[in-house]
């Protein structure tokens, strides 16, 4: 295998000035934060697809983007350089695999950060035989969809519970259906953990009796985790005791989110002070009180102080009052969840395989030790379909393109940007530079051209914006921050094209998807969604 750093397989492509507030929930093209997840949209693109896209302030964040999208002005984003073999999937996959290369690089006091020195130095182990990349990308993205799967099996039985819940039951808050209303004190012996003193190590063992803390409190699961720590006998002496069947709730945390996380137990336990639990009577059904727990949530979290910490008493606890229906009904319920709860755990179980799987093969993949002749060749357009797979949200609202070919054109000096002439002067110049790059018979896409433009004038905004800064010229800071590339421009381009389609230097073909006439395009939002003509150079 070969090691490289990401400057030497990657170009940098130029930073984004949308700020992430400008974000919808709804758009045509993704749009990139510095957040783990992508969840915001817009409408028009920066990119095109095949780039890895960095969070850079807060902690570490990796996408990869195979339809056209835009970014937030705190992402750095890169695309693999023309003429090296390199797989953008694989790289992926590798850094995900590898975290720590990008957490290690996240520095500063209060909100840290990562810069863009730091990523180009970031050292890629890859196959030098592309095939091979493409085969371990493939092979990776395969586990991962399964995992997706596994992961949405288990919440649709979540949802299904919740939904049986509410028509058996209806909306707890509402109690539309007119149930007896009681204190938690009703549904069983509300009790508070505790810590055996730790100066005393012979409160503590390796094996007697597990300790519950809330991180044992998953929110998915049912029932409680295996503890890290244990009892002893002389311990467990001094602690509270739960039997089989008791609800454990998080009552303390540092976030408001984390209270009202409920689970039950399985087993005999001890616990700590941040937890409240309930050791239900016998007229309450121990997984109907889970699920109210569940459907409830918010409720209970409206009982915490208001304070840096949040905290639920026991006493407050215990006072807090939710619908009481008739034992019978309850059971009836618990019978459903404890049916379902046998699916989640074979899924569980799966979910558990998977992830190993994944690490596993991983692990082996980036060491060079898999096999990967045993893997059929799979072109890399197979992989692009699964990536979007897995990435739902780019399912229905983006557009799936293959990518046009980025060029940086050469840095035009004396050009005054502020000018119309001066912009019309930089439209023919790269143009003109843009012929240079295309071969006689390729494709020389107008959308494709514009988008370049585009590029390649934010470094001569950015020169002009310093300049005005650098004087105090705050007037001129406004023009030039509004300053793009719009119709005036765009007009001249149309007139370039005429030119060289009426000498012959270029031929026209139109999309057979949208037959737009060049000349119908009168508006900016146009020149980016609507222009479906292609050119083909015809110079030698």
């Amino acid at each position: 295998m070969k090691s490289d750093k990401i400057e030497h397989l990657f170009e940098f492509l130029p930073k984004s000035k949308i700020k992430a507030a400008e974000g919808k929930e709804t758009g045509r093209y993704p749009f990139y934060t510095s957040s783990e997840i992508q969840s915001k949209y817009i409408n028009s693109f920066l990119y095109y697809p095949d780039c890895l896209i960095f969070g850079t302030g807060g902690k570490s964040s990796i996408h990869l983007a195979k339809n056209q999208f835009a970014t937030s002005t705190d992402c750095i984003v890169i695309t693999p350089k023309k003429n090296t073999s390199i797989n953008i999937d694989y790289v992926f996959q590798y850094i995900k695999y590898n975290r720590k290369l990008l957490d290690n690089g996240f520095k500063g006091a209060g909100l840290k950060h990562i810069s863009k020195a730091y990523i180009s130095k970031i050292p890629i182990k890859y196959y030098e035989n592309i095939n091979h990349q493409i085969r371990t990308a493939y092979l990776l993205t395969k586990i991962e969809l399964l995992i997706k799967q596994r992961k949405q099996n288990l919440q649709q039985l979540d949802d299904f519970i919740k939904s049986v819940f509410l028509d058996m039951f209806g909306d707890p808050l509402k109690n539309d259906k007119k149930w007896e209303k009681v204190a938690l004190n009703n549904f069983g012996k509300v009790i508070t953990g505790n810590t055996p003193p730790r100066k005393d190590e012979s409160n503590y063992s390796v094996k007697y009796i597990e300790w519950i803390k809330t991180d044992n409190i998953i929110e998915e699961l049912l029932y409680i985790t295996k503890a890290s720590e244990y009892l002893s006998e002389t311990g467990i002496l001094k602690a509270r005791i739960l039997t089989k069947g008791a609800l454990l709730v998080t009552c303390i945390a540092g976030s408001i989110s984390s209270i009202g996380r409920a689970s039950l137990t399985n087993r005999k336990v001890c616990f700590n002070q941040q937890i409240n639990a309930i050791q239900p009577n016998k007229d309450t059904n121990p997984f109907y009180l889970y699920a109210l727990f569940k459907v409830q949530r918010k409720y209970v979290q409206s009982f915490a102080n208001k304070g840096m910490k949040k905290i639920i008493t026991k006493g407050e606890f215990e006072k807090i009052e939710m619908i009481k229906p008739p034992v019978d009904l309850q059971n009836q319920f618990g019978v459903i969840v404890e049916k379902v709860e046998i699916i989640k755990e074979l899924y569980q179980q799966s979910l558990t395989e998977l992830e190993n799987l994944y690490g596993a093969v991983s692990q082996k993949a980036f060491k060079g030790e898999l096999d990967l002749d045993k893997i059929p060749f799979i072109e890399a357009s197979q992989t692009q379909k699964q990536v979007n797979i897995i990435d739902k949200e780019q399912d229905t609202q983006t557009i799936t393109q293959s990518k046009p070919s980025f060029h940086l054109y050469p840095f035009l000096k004396g050009v005054d940007i502020l000018t119309v002439k001066g912009r019309l002067e930089l439209i023919k110049f790269w143009f003109e530079q843009s012929l240079k790059n295309t071969k006689k018979g390729n494709p020389l896409s107008i959308e494709t051209f514009w988008q370049n433009a585009k590029f390649n004038f934010e470094p001569y905004r950015d020169k002009q914006l310093n300049i005005a800064e650098k004087n105090n010229k705050s007037d001129e800071v406004d023009a030039i921050n509004n300053l793009n590339l719009g119709i005036q421009e765009y007009d001249f381009l149309k007139e370039l094209i005429f030119e060289k389609l009426a000498d012959g230097l270029l031929y026209q073909e139109l999309s057979e998807v949208e037959k737009v006439e060049l000349a119908q395009l009168t508006n900016e939002n146009d020149l980016d969604t609507k222009n479906t003509i292609i050119l083909k150079n015809n110079m030698l």
